[in-house]
């Protein structure tokens, strides 16, 4: 009797438990926004980028999207966007407005072609709710590679481009790390430090050498010449 009140007593506190957990979840359920891409693409191809709106809500919301470009883009798809500017500088943006069913997700895409090396970043997409709420997405960052051809251009350099900028030319990106290759844009690499030393041993051998041979070769030069023997000889005739 005893160990089926105790059983029932923790029946009664799980059930609390899992009551409050679900009242939990009602509470803090709201809009999640997700953004999505390829983390890598090559010059001038198309990437894809994917917005994920969800609406926990029991009821239809409406919601306006803002997306802001980064710059070096060409505008694919959808081609119409808008303009702005901040601090004297213009940015296009994309502006949807959106309806969301209940408990459901609205995914939205857009392309644009990147048109410059390197890393890129576009910031939180702002969604905005029927109340006037926002609501953010994480940040993107995406790398633009270059077209290999076998030759290290100037707005080429090890990490854009590693199949034409190897490791140790002097294309402004410092790879520091002990691969044996000096690489001259860095001014503590391992690597250089090295060769700086070897170089210094080989200066030194080689001034050792020079010397050796100047004290072997200088007292020769010095050493008068024996006189020629017939010379009086064929002075007194």
């Amino acid at each position: 009797m005893e160990k089926g009140a105790i059983r029932d007593k923790k029946m009664k506190i799980l059930n609390w438990i899992i009551i409050l957990a679900l009242l939990t979840s009602i509470v803090s359920a709201q809009v999640q926004v997700t953004k999505e891409s390829q983390q890598e693409v090559r010059i001038n191809s198309v990437i894809e980028i994917t917005i994920h709106i969800s609406n926990p809500n029991s009821f239809e919301e409406e919601f306006i999207i803002e997306e802001v470009l980064p710059r070096d883009i060409e505008v694919i798809d959808p081609s119409g966007t808008f303009t702005r500017r901040t601090d004297g500088i213009e940015a296009e943006y994309y502006k949807w407005a959106a309806s969301v069913s209940p408990n459901s997700i609205k995914t939205l895409t857009y392309s644009i072609r990147p048109t410059s090396l390197g890393d890129y970043t576009i910031g939180e997409t702002i969604v905005t709710d029927s109340s006037g709420k926002e609501y953010y997405s994480n940040p993107l960052t995406f790398t633009v590679k270059c077209s290999a051809d076998n030759q290290c251009s100037k707005d080429e350099n090890y990490i854009t481009c590693p199949e034409d900028c190897k490791s140790g030319l002097s294309d402004g990106i410092c790879d520091y790390s002990a691969d044996s290759i000096c690489d001259p844009d860095c001014v503590q690499d391992p690597d250089c430090q090295n060769k700086e030393d070897l170089t210094f041993l080989i200066y030194i051998f080689a001034g050792i050498v020079v010397i050796i041979l100047l004290m072997i070769i200088l007292p020769k030069l010095k050493k008068p010449k024996n006189p020629d023997p017939l010379a009086g000889i064929q002075n007194s005739q």
